[in-house]
């Protein structure tokens, strides 16, 4: 059997068709999860050294309406604690859940499903 070459544009413009959200319409999944499989909450490596961050100051979190506001919060150093709010408040796990004897992870910022590890490298 010939196989043709694929046109790479093409062939990510398909797969985008077969597997995008519709307005009305969930994209297909595959039915169900498979809850004995689902990755680690925490991607960590043999020998690699594990830093353990502050957790940022409560009193320190912007007022919402100053996001908004151009020059209403001040920027700040790159440091150790820095860098722990900005992995907290875009990385972090908010909260646990469980049912049926299987637990997961939600993130601030969960992936499609939460179903793989969100990864920061620095």
């Amino acid at each position: 059997m010939r196989v043709l070459p694929v046109d790479p544009v093409a062939a990510v413009r398909a797969y985008h068709e077969r597997t995008k959200h519709r307005p009305g319409a969930y994209a297909p999944g595959p039915g169900g999860l498979d809850w004995a499989t689902q990755p680690d909450a925490f991607r960590r490596y043999d020998g690699a050294e594990r830093i353990v961050l502050p957790l940022p100051d409560a009193d320190a979190t912007p007022e919402y309406d100053d996001l908004h506001r151009p020059g209403a919060i001040p920027a700040r150093a790159i440091d150790l604690e820095s860098v722990s709010a900005f992995f907290f408040y875009s990385l972090a796990i908010s909260a646990w859940k469980s049912f049926g004897g299987a637990r997961w992870a939600l993130r601030v910022n969960p992936s499609s499903g939460n179903l793989h590890p969100t990864e920061a490298y620095s």
